[in-house]
């Protein structure tokens, strides 16, 4: 015999609230006497209550507008992506919240809040706020009452909707902890980078003597994929808007990278859009980019790569733009800093060690990755209510 589905009604937001207003809109104060919750702690859908400013607002106000466990709060105002979006207070706080916010409190009989929160982040709870949402330029809108009138919440019986939102809270604390673990060992390869690349007692010598800037160019137009450089990833593919940009250009001006080869965009080389090409035989980049190889009778590629991941990198990288108009690191800037050189037996072996803490680290990332997308798969299904009235609301 088939289990019995729960049945599941379509219910107005407002329906299940028993308030809802904004935020103060009191400037911070070093001395105010009650700390505020802003934008920037509503984060995964949880209020962050850490590293709050102040406001000073007289004891009605500040007892008007108090949180407490159980209220969630939505962006009122923000970019048309990110709108909308709502984080619920899980402890005890003396915090109010600002005026780009509304703080809804519910009616805990009719609906439970973990449940309401994790569906009003939902693609459907989404999609409808951004339907009600007036925009300006840049910014979009929302208010509690077009919020209370038009949002409809498909609510399964109140003891179904405190099982998912335990179900989806294990897979949030799942996902949390791999990320801390992220964290933590990338932290740990920071350490030993600075460790094991800045010994001071080794030979310091300029990067353009052991580098060579390269420029060849396409010309042929040969059968090689367009890539970009970026801080997150090294090379990768650019977008779909990008590529369909370059499609129709003519790329025989674009520089020719080979495998092994770096390249970065001299705009962006102090937030570390650099990397060395590993995925691809070849690829084309813009001519705006700055491209070297390195003579590797004199140093290790996987060493040079860790080391530009150094705190003493970064930092001569970042001062070598300091007294002039643009954020642009020319070769001859990047050749000018110094790097220190053990042997080469010594740059291999800080590398394998350094290369491993880095792969530790990557196999993580595609944990977290995949148990964020199981995550959001199963919040889609279990938040997705089998009803013709809960279908029609997308």
């Amino acid at each position: 015999m088939s289990e019995t589905r729960p049945a599941v009604s379509v219910v107005r937001l407002g329906d299940l609230l028993v308030d809802s207003c904004y935020g103060t809109s009191e400037p911070s104060s070093a001395n105010g006497n009650t700390p505020i919750v802003g934008i920037a702690h509503i984060r995964g859908g949880r209020v962050n209550l850490t590293s709050m400013s102040r406001v000073d607002l007289p004891a009605a106000q500040r007892d008007s507008l108090s949180l407490r466990p159980g209220d969630i709060l939505i962006t009122r105002t923000n970019s048309p992506d990110l709108v909308g979006r709502a984080g619920l207070v899980t402890a005890e706080t003396e915090a109010v919240f600002a005026s780009y916010l509304v703080r809804l409190r519910v009616d805990t009989d009719k609906v439970d809040p973990a449940f309401l929160n994790y569906w009003l982040n939902s693609p459907l709870g989404q999609r409808q706020v951004s339907r009600i949402a007036t925009r300006a330029i840049g910014q979009s809108n929302v208010n509690p009452t077009e919020l209370r009138k038009h949002i409809r919440v498909p609510l399964p019986p109140i003891e179904r909707q405190r099982e998912l939102a335990r179900a989806l809270h294990i897979w949030d604390r799942a996902v949390s902890t791999v990320a801390k673990l992220v964290q933590a060992k990338d932290r740990q390869y920071g350490f030993l980078v600075d460790r094991l690349t800045a010994d001071t007692r080794n030979q310091l010598v300029r990067v353009r003597s052991i580098a060579q800037e390269c420029s060849a160019r396409n010309g042929s137009a040969a059968d090689s994929p367009v890539l970009s450089v970026t801080n997150r990833k090294g090379f990768e593919l650019p977008g779909d808007r990008f590529s369909r940009r370059v499609a129709s250009e003519d790329l025989s001006s674009y520089k020719m990278v080979r495998r092994g080869q770096f390249a970065y965009n001299p705009s962006r080389l102090t937030v570390g859009s650099i990397g060395r090409l590993d995925g691809w035989p070849s690829g084309l980049l813009s001519p705006m980019y700055v491209m070297f190889s390195l003579d590797e009778t004199k140093i290790e590629s996987d060493y040079f790569l860790h080391w530009l991941r150094s705190s003493w990198a970064r930092g001569h990288i970042a001062r070598s733009t300091q007294g002039s108009v643009r954020d642009s690191v020319g070769f001859s800037d990047f050749g000018s800093i110094g790097i220190h050189l053990p042997t080469l037996e010594g740059q291999r072996q800080a590398a394998r060690v350094l290369t491993s803490a880095r792969l530790e680290i990557d196999l993580l990332l595609g944990l977290e990755n995949a148990y964020g997308e199981q995550r959001s798969a199963m919040a889609d299904t279990l938040l997705a209510a089998d009803s013709a009235e809960s279908k029609a609301l997308a």
